[in-house]
């Protein structure tokens, strides 16, 4: 019961946006945006030889209302002590199978390490570090969640809806995000991160008389635990 009333209020959250499409264009706009600073920033610090990057890897788990329900997170990571970015697949909790990716930017704002060619060292490996983040992601042809089914047959009253069989549904969605988050730093190398953020997603091959919208919006919440290799 707790759950589906969870699940309700991310659907309904929707309801009071006011134009969910320019908010999709908004947020995909400021994930480009994010990410082509990120790349010059990569090259500009690979050919000054003022930044150093660090690689990782990371394990992580989210969910939103999009309907799939938890999604896990692998990934791997590119930390230069003021920002980062993750990308890796998706596992989806219910079919326990690989059903994505996703592209995920960082910039953090407080407690920044200084990893350049001069320093190249960690900051006080117990300070929480403040990021605003923004990320990209893509499901393909995965099940509903068990909690989404049981929604969608309780409340869908539609009569086009009555022979669907919503167990049997594969859904391919994209996804945009933007919010904030916190780095705790359990150690110099192994941090703890913990995000919110409000997404919007569209789901590509729709399945007309479901109470789920194609185009809709809720809260998103994450975890992760990553992982630095050097130094």
């Amino acid at each position: 019961m707790k759950k589906n009333i969870v699940i309700t209020i991310f659907r309904n959250f929707s309801k009071t946006l006011v134009n969910i499409e320019t908010i999709f264009q908004v947020l995909c706009k400021m994930f480009v945006f994010l990410f082509t600073f990120f790349s010059n920033d990569v090259l500009i610090s690979q050919n000054n030889k003022s930044s150093l990057y660090k690689a990782g890897i990371g394990i992580g788990t989210h969910i939103s209302g999009d309907g799939y329900g938890g999604i896990y997170d692998l990934y791997g990571s590119l930390y230069n002590g003021k920002r980062f970015f993750l990308a890796g697949p998706c596992v989806q909790k219910r079919s326990g199978s690989v059903c994505g990716g996703r592209l995920f930017y960082a910039y953090i704002v407080t407690a920044r390490d200084n990893f350049t060619k001069k320093e190249n060292k960690y900051a006080d490996d117990e300070g929480i570090q403040l990021y605003f983040f923004s990320y990209l992601q893509y499901i393909n042809n995965a099940p509903l969640s068990f909690n989404t089914v049981e929604m969608e047959e309780k409340l869908n009253v539609r009569n086009d809806a009555q022979s669907i069989n919503f167990n049997k549904i594969k859904l391919s969605t994209a996804e945009a995000c933007a919010g904030f988050g916190f780095n705790l730093k359990l150690a110099k190398q192994l941090v703890w991160s913990n995000y919110i953020g409000i997404n919007i997603f569209y789901h590509l091959n729709y399945v007309t008389g479901m109470y789920e919208d194609r185009l809709s919006s809720g809260l998103m919440l994450g975890t992760s635990i990553g992982f630095s290799f050097f130094n």
